[in-house]
This record gives structure tokens, sequence and C-alpha cells, in this order.
């Protein structure tokens, strides 16, 4: 247990926009799922983005959807929207008069052996936690821009052979065109700005271009200090 994501749901897994796009579905039968428990399968796509790249990490449930339901419940609804329902590890305490930042710390207190942790949730009420919270906007929910700061958060800059902490070239992505040509373009462009040889831009593009939308983000972060 090194890396956790303590995950709120209302504004982070569906939006305002995910629930006005359920609620205008046309289906011939009842809806089995109410709208409010519904996820956007554009949030859930990001949020599988971070548990790949970072395989390491478990989801701790901070929402109030929590005090709803038990964790078998919760297991089971992120299992039918496809995302590995073994990533979801527990549930933050209730405090009766506490703020989501307190929740978290108490539940940092009694788990202790954490190495990094990010909080994805669309609000603020997290205290001297901020540094380490992605707050998302209501309206849209989880983003991509969203998943690379997550992804900063949880991993550490590489070492080099004398431990010492490599830089690498910064990358501008979040809160910009999320597309793969456009992060590949940009990549190369910050390749060049570093100086990086011929030969190190072709090996980072050759490793970007060899897998699927989620490798290529990877790759990006191996070799970027995405920003």
């Amino acid at each position: 247990m090194s890396k956790i994501i303590f995950l709120d749901l209302d504004g982070v897994l569906n939006s305002e926009q995910s629930f006005i796009a359920e609620s205008e579905k046309k289906t011939t039968s009842p809806r089995i799922i109410p709208v409010c428990e519904t996820f956007c399968e554009r949030a859930v796509f990001d949020l599988n983005n971070i548990l790949r790249v970072v395989p390491d990490c478990k989801i701790v449930i901070s929402s109030t959807w929590r005090l709803l339901h038990n964790l078998e419940w919760l297991k089971d609804k992120f299992f039918n929207y496809y995302i590995d329902d073994n990533r979801i590890l527990d549930v933050t305490p209730e405090l009766v008069d506490g703020t989501r930042g307190d929740e978290i710390n108490a539940w940092l207190k009694s788990n202790l052996g954490v190495e990094r942790f990010v909080i994805l949730d669309d609000d603020d009420d997290v205290g001297n936690l901020a540094p380490f919270l992605v707050q998302t906007d209501p309206y849209y929910g989880l983003r991509i821009e969203d998943c690379f700061q997550a992804i900063s958060i949880l991993t550490p800059k590489p070492l080099n052979t004398h431990g010492v902490f490599m830089e690498k070239p910064k990358l501008k992505i979040i809160g910009e065109d999320g597309n793969a040509f456009f992060i590949l373009g940009h990549a190369q462009r910050a390749a060049k700005k570093a100086h990086w040889s011929e030969e190190k831009i072709k090996e980072f593009m050759d490793e970007a271009r060899s897998g699927d939308y989620d490798h290529l983000l990877q790759t990006c972060m191996e070799y970027f200090d995405v920003d």
C-alpha cells in the first residue's frame, strides 16, 4: 500500500454534463439505475488511465456515497463500469463535524506506510492537504488534464546512478488539447528545446508510438515533467 487515490464520485466520476446526457437518453425499457447513481464513461476512461499509468496505486472512497452504500456495493458499481474492483481498498471514516480533509487525515493516521497520495474531488475542503488536491470541475467531471496532474503527484521523479533527482524537460499538457497527435508534436518541440539528441528524440517517439493512448501517456510521464 504505497500510493493512494482518495476518490470523490459526484463531480468526478459523474458530472452535471453526464447527468444531462443520461436524462436525455431514450429507452424502450424502464430505467433500472437512477441517474444520480451513474458514472460518466469518459471520466471512467480517464480514471482507468491513471490506474494503468500508476499500477501500484489503490483507491480509497472519500465520497458521501460511502455513507449510503457499503464497500461491496461500491466495488460492484466500479466493476460494472469496467474499473478493476481489486483496486478499491477502503473508505474514509465519517467524522460528524469533520471536513473531507479531516476524514482523509484520519484515514492516513490509521494506515501508515502510504508513500504518495492524491485527492480527486470537486470541492476544496481539504485543509492542509491542498497540495495533494486535484480539483475537478463539477460540470465536466474528471478530464485528461486532471489525469496528468494526478499522475505527476503520484509518480516520483527518477533518480540517476548517483541518487540525485534528474531534471526532465517540462511538457505542458494540462489545459491543452489531449489529442495524441498534439501531445506527440508538443513533446517533440519540448525535446528539441531541451537540446535532446536526434537519437534520444527518435527513442522517445518510437516508444510513444509503440502502444495505445495509455502507453503514450505513460511514456510522456517517463521522459518529461508533465505540467
